[in-house]
């Protein structure tokens, strides 16, 4: 998913998102690459340049294997890293991508 003028990926409770390319996302006040439901888990996806965060997750939810490169705001808010995860850009705390 690229170039929408919101969220690229909004997936319910539960979803499985995976091996997906989520690039420039948003407009100039807000677009995640994916927003996540409860219990989303996110594996696999190159997740680039989108107008807010790269991957959020509204409670829990899980992520691996995902490049997650020059996301707006962060690169991730909540969620449980779980490996595999390589972060870049603004925002970026260590602990959010391992």
């Amino acid at each position: 998913m690229s170039a929408n003028g919101d969220t690229g990926i909004r997936p319910g409770t539960a979803s499985l998102v995976i091996e997906n390319t989520i690039v420039a996302n948003g407009d100039r006040v807000a677009g995640e690459g994916v927003a996540c439901g409860t219990g989303c888990r996110v594996h696999g996806n190159t997740v680039r340049a989108n107008t807010d965060t790269g991957l959020d997750f509204s409670l829990d939810g899980a992520y691996t294997d995902n490049n997650i490169t020059a996301n707006t705001l962060l690169p991730v808010s909540g969620g449980t890293p779980r490996g595999g995860n390589f972060c870049d850009g603004t925002g970026v705390v260590a602990a959010a991508c391992p």
